[in-house]
């Protein structure tokens, strides 16, 4: 009987124990093939929009805040993995909640892996899981051949279980930025990637929440409009250069699709600009060109062109909002300039200050106020809609 220990006596007939040890065998290989299996085009399993490509086998993400919802029956759940291209060493963690839960942390610790197993023993019956890529290594290829990424190939969960819709929030949000928005330092603790950064502690998370939405996060450190960033990712927006432009791409094999459009696009790059010392008629060419472009891709969305916390390029910035509004008059457009309300601390590397461990990177309190004051600027001058509304999602 399948789950009891069978203990094989001397006078075992050796006929009876070859089938009983076969019988044991298909009986415990049946129990594993029977597992459900949830593919990543499942409509109950959402994935983030912007920082996610989705094909009919995989979903792959290079951005640490890309994450998923699912809802499931069962007692049981495990991510399966592809992550034969990827470094060696621990490159990637990752954190999740079920039934709103506290978060567990879990390394990606190998290529080897194919399976990450989440939970089980849960209580049967219905339940629902977040899962964040919480911080990744800035210095493997995120780009060309991205070695740096979380590969999904599905779900398993137990024998007859299935997926649920899982709630969401009506508005889609995605911010595009650098290391302040990939959460790089946000813990304030160490230099490594995997101790210090937290791309779910920061301010566009914490706006997201403001403007009741589902972000998608596209954070690379180093990264500007004109200035490439670690892991080989070119610049935001070349004019004239497509390949040398990001902002259209999940990696350089996979584009983003606006296919369904963002409410709210929130674009904070300039602070690596600013710091690598690129000239001001530069980095205007570069946002007149991706406002130009972003607007034909996402002709509904709401653009929210917000000069960096601390001020970086903010002439070169403000000046490009000018040149765009006088050609096209674009109502859905606006300039976010914070201005001393969120540079305080954030101008320029040094030794520390109470608002960023360098000069530069927020520390997550930081964070959550720098959401804060960007939300209120947005509410307070009538740029948003009643957050209320309902979308074609």
């Amino acid at each position: 009987e399948y789950g009891k220990v069978i203990v094989f006596k001397k006078q075992t007939n050796p006929t009876l124990k070859r089938v009983l040890v076969s019988l044991f065998v298909c009986c415990l290989a049946y129990s594993v093939l029977a597992q459900t299996k949830i593919s990543v085009k499942d409509p109950n399993w959402y994935f983030t929009e912007y920082n996610w490509f989705v094909n009919g086998s995989i979903a792959l993400t290079v951005n640490p805040g890309a994450y998923f919802k699912v809802g499931f029956t069962g007692t049981s759940i495990s991510l399966d993995v592809d992550e034969s291209r990827s470094p060696s060493e621990t490159f990637m963690t990752l954190i999740y909640s079920i039934d709103d839960n506290p978060y567990t942390t879990v390394p990606v610790p190998t290529r080897t892996i194919t399976s990450i197993p989440l939970a089980s023993k849960l209580t049967a019956g219905d339940h629902n899981i977040i899962l964040f890529v919480y911080n990744s290594l800035q210095s493997e290829d995120r780009w060309n051949t991205p070695m740096c990424q979380l590969t999904v190939t599905g779900l398993t969960l137990d024998t007859g279980a299935k997926t649920l819709a899982p709630t969401l929030k009506p508005n889609r949000i995605l911010v595009y930025g650098d290391s302040i928005t990939e959460g790089v330092r946000a813990q304030c603790c160490c230099s490594s990637d995997l101790n210090s950064n937290a791309a779910t502690d920061t301010w566009a998370m914490s706006v997201a929440a403001g403007l009741n939405g589902e972000v998608s996060i596209v954070g690379f450190g180093r990264l500007g409009y004109t200035i490439s960033g670690n892991g080989n990712v070119p610049p935001l927006f070349t004019p004239g250069d497509d390949s040398q432009s990001s902002w259209n791409k999940i990696t350089a094999n996979y584009p983003r699709s606006f296919e369904k459009q963002p409410t709210f696009i929130i674009n904070g790059h300039g602070t690596n600009d600013g710091l690598n010392g690129h000239s001001d008629p530069l980095v205007t060419a570069s946002v007149v060109g991706w406002l130009k472009a972003q607007r034909i891709a996402s002709p509904n969305s709401i653009i929210l062109l917000t000069v960096p916390f601390g001020r970086f390029k903010e002439t070169a910035i403000s000046l490009a909002f000018s040149q765009y509004e006088k050609q096209y008059a674009d109502k859905k457009t606006h300039l976010i300039l914070l201005a001393d309300t969120a540079s305080q601390g954030l101008e320029h590397f040094s030794s520390g200050s109470a608002e960023a461990c360098d000069g530069i990177h927020p520390r997550t309190v930081r964070h959550g106020q720098l959401g804060s004051i960007l939300g209120v600027y947005v509410a307070s001058r009538g740029i948003i809609p009643p957050l209320n509304i309902t979308s074609d999602y």
